[in-house]
């Protein structure tokens, strides 16, 4: 069984960001997706991901916030960012629920490193 791990640095915006920049504008809201995913592109990129062969796969999300302030929903919707840059950069050939049959997620606090971790199971 094949697995890939990605870290990606920091944090990615949260529901509530998505939601106002959206309201300013939908070009605002385009700009911040595409800013926001290609964070992601370039840690896949950098950590030199390669494409996953066998499907279905499991996602595991660990997400490291810098302290306790913002809530579970609003942090996971970056899964959006996420599950993007993993197909633009043919990591994944779709986020659909064929190639995808199981998604877990956790959430931790370390205020000197912040970050998400993704593990991606390979199926068998």
């Amino acid at each position: 069984m094949k697995v890939h791990k990605i870290v990606i640095p920091g944090r990615l915006v949260g529901m509530n960001e998505i939601i106002a920049a959206n309201r300013k504008s939908p070009y605002v809201g385009a700009k911040q997706k595409k800013q926001q995913q290609g964070l992601v592109v370039r840690a896949i990129q950098f950590q030199r991901i390669k494409a996953v062969k066998n499907y279905p796969v499991k996602i595991k999300i660990n997400w490291f916030e810098k302290n306790y302030s913002r809530d579970a929903d609003n942090i996971t919707a970056a899964k959006k960012f996420i599950f993007d840059a993993l197909q633009e950069t043919n990591v994944l050939r779709n986020d659909r629920i064929r190639e995808i049959n199981r998604l877990s997620e956790a959430f931790y606090v370390d205020k000197l490193n912040p970050r998400i971790e993704v593990t991606i199971e390979e199926g068998e």
